[in-house]
């Protein structure tokens, strides 16, 4: 078994020798025989108190600075494959495991199958798998390394340890199959020229429609436009996605919804509700809580409409306890998340989304809205826009791929969900823009209503320059403000900022903010100004106007350490710890380190380190404790 640190699901790859390779975390204790280190390691041992055989391979994840990347590669993949050949059950050691863990061990599959559709296959899984931390596809020397490397591998009639490493021309064709064959990758995205334009559309479509519906489509001659509740919430989530994916890049590991969960708190706070019990627990005594730019934006603190389930999920300050409630709001603050479904692909934002919206939205049909929505933005940021030349198909061609895409990918979608799908895609092209319809489709206030009615009305004015009009229709919907609050959100990304009528963008409040938050949220995925763990960034500013720390380390003080009994030595300090789930009140970490694991519920400090007076040495304790595997880092 494979098992690369710092991940919380399990994934089975294609293995050999008898037995499949795993990615795990969260499940009992498990025995290894040796670790193969593809990270900088100090000189104390990787698994105290083990005997084991440890293999280290200097190998970066920054781009140009490893020398020969398809031998390290090469010769990693091998040492795996030689070690399970022994029988030996292999630990591979990477704090992240983003990059260079899925690049090892889907060579390993390859070297031990002999075929390159395995190393495909294990790419895909382990793309799935590492949710919001898949980082290869930002790496391109390694990627191309590991489809070069795999042209060799897959040669017929040759044992694993002959298999040489191919020339590039030979493993040109090959290599371009193997891509054709796997997702869009996020730079086919992020480097497209208008793909800016179509998050601001997406964000400025979103709060004009919020606006418009709220009024009823019927808005003041002049005088600023005011923001909706839908759309100061969709600024937090869009927020808190670039926070949790900085924490993600700079420090390897990070749980994105309960970054989220922090910036709708922090929305939350400055409504003025539960903010003494939000500081609690979110602000030691000197710090400036709520942080972070949105804060000093007046008009993110006034009353805007309610959102009562969202306000009751939150005033219960630790997450974990969503309300029962449908409600429409679980869908609209989470449509921001479509941009890491155009930049990242289905499997990671589809499972975001539904995280996201179950912070505050139990029910299952709230949910899977919100997943189809954020589905089908994605495809408007994504698709061809055909009305460039007055075509009127474009947005409703990405509409329908969005669908189908569902059907593909999304294991949860039932058949009456599909139904409601093609029957409102379906009207809108037969009988566009009729009240009746619409009415019949969003009835209420629901996060399906929302979606509904939204697809209809945009399928139903699918043309670049019907965006208004589209907006002023959706408002007469009976939940005027959800539904063209999606609707502005599909058109807006189909089209680009551009589109959208400059008499209403230009007198809208938060038209700057949104236009910047926008911005920096496509800058996040395209060019990552705050570096990676081991690359230092374009912008030295980043880190401090989205601090990924938010999260994960200041809100977690020591409060309370004692000794423990334990299995491992005695005069283990016990830490109870609460997980990034938010599943338990209290947290706390030891002096002068932080964790950066997934969910667990005690760490237990070796012996005698808690004693010594500095941090571990290159800051790297690893330990398998009590049925988890745990990452301290200093």
């Amino acid at each position: 078994m494979l098992i690369p640190l710092s991940r919380s699901r399990t994934r089975t790859i294609p293995g050999g020798a008898g037995e499949p390779l795993a990615l795990a975390q969260g499940s009992e204790p498990v025995s290894v025989d040796a670790v193969d280190s593809l990270c900088r390691v100090g000189t104390d041992p990787v698994l105290p108190g083990n005997d084991i055989e440890h293999v280290r391979v200097w190998l970066v994840d920054s781009q140009g600075e490893n020398a020969n990347p398809h031998y390290v590669l090469d010769q990693a993949a091998r040492q795996v494959l030689r070690l399970r050949e022994e029988g030996k059950r292999v630990l591979l050691h990477r704090l992240a495991g983003q990059s260079r863990t899925p690049a090892v061990a889907a060579l390993y599959s390859c070297l031990a199958t002999g075929t390159d559709s395995a190393s495909a296959s294990a790419l895909n899984d382990l793309r799935e798998a590492l949710h919001a931390g898949w980082t290869l596809p930002y790496h391109p020397e390694m990627q191309e390394a590991v489809h070069e490397l795999t042209a060799g591998y897959a040669a017929p009639g040759r044992a694993a340890s002959e298999r040489a490493v191919p020339s590039q021309d030979t493993a040109a064709g090959q290599r371009q199959e193997l891509l054709d064959s796997e997702p869009v990758e996020p730079t086919q995205f992020v480097r497209r020229k208008d793909a800016v334009s179509r998050v601001r559309g997406m964000m400025l479509g979103l709060a004009l429609g919020d606006t418009l519906g709220a009024a009823g489509g019927k808005l003041p001659d002049e005088g600023p436009l005011q923001a909706g509740v839908s759309t100061q919430l969709a600024c937090f989530t869009a927020e808190g996605t670039i926070r949790a994916w900085v924490r993600g890049q700079l420090r390897g590991v990070c749980h994105p919804p309960s970054v989220v969960w922090h910036a709708c708190s922090r929305w939350m706070a400055l409504q003025g509700l539960e903010v003494e019990r939000m500081r609690k627990r979110w602000a030691d005594s000197a710090e400036l809580w709520p942080d972070g730019w949105l804060a000093r934006v007046p008009a993110l603190a006034e009353r805007r409409g309610s959102a009562p389930s969202t306000v009751k999920a939150l005033s219960k300050i630790e997450q974990g306890s969503p309300t029962a409630s449908r409600g429409c709001h679980a869908l609209t603050r989470t449509l921001p998340v479509a941009v890491v479904h155009a930049a990242e692909g289905l499997g990671t934002s589809a499972e975001l989304a539904r995280e996201i919206a179950g912070l505050t939205h139990g029910d299952q049909a709230a949910q899977s809205a919100t997943v189809h929505a954020v589905v089908l933005v994605g495809h408007c940021l994504t698709h061809a826009d055909e009305s460039a030349h007055n075509r009127r198909g474009g947005a409703r061609e990405a509409l329908r791929a969005g669908i189908r895409a569902l059907v593909k990918s999304d294991g949860r979608l039932t058949g009456h969900e599909l139904d409601q799908l093609e029957t409102a895609l379906q009207s809108a092209e037969a009988h566009p823009v009729e009240p009746g319809r619409l009415a019949k489709l969003a009835p209420d206030v629901t996060a399906p209503s929302a979606l509904l009615g939204g697809l209809y009305v945009a399928a139903s004015f699918p043309g670049r320059d019907q965006v208004a009009a589209a907006l002023r229709f959706a408002a007469r919907a009976p939940d005027g403000d959800s539904v063209a609050c999606v609707t502005g959100a599909l058109l807006g990304a189909a089209h680009g900022f551009e589109a959208l009528p400059v008499d209403l963008v230009s007198r809208h409040e938060l038209a700057w903010v949104l236009h910047r938050m926008a911005g920096d949220l496509f800058t996040q995925f395209a060019d990552s100004p705050a570096g990676y763990e081991y690359s230092s960034g374009w912008d030295p500013y980043w880190s401090e106007r989205y601090p990924g720390w938010c999260a994960i380390t200041r809100q977690h003080r020591v409060e309370h350490a004692r000794p423990g009994r334990s299995r491992t030595q005695p005069g283990t300090v016990r830490i109870s710890q609460a997980p990034l789930l938010g599943q338990h009140p209290h947290q706390f970490v030891l002096p002068g380190l932080e964790y950066c694991g997934g969910p667990f519920t005690v760490l237990e400090y070796l012996a005698g380190q808690s004693e010594r007076d500095h941090s571990p040495t290159t800051g790297e304790v690893l330990g398998l404790l009590e049925g988890e595997i745990v990452i301290l880092r200093r």
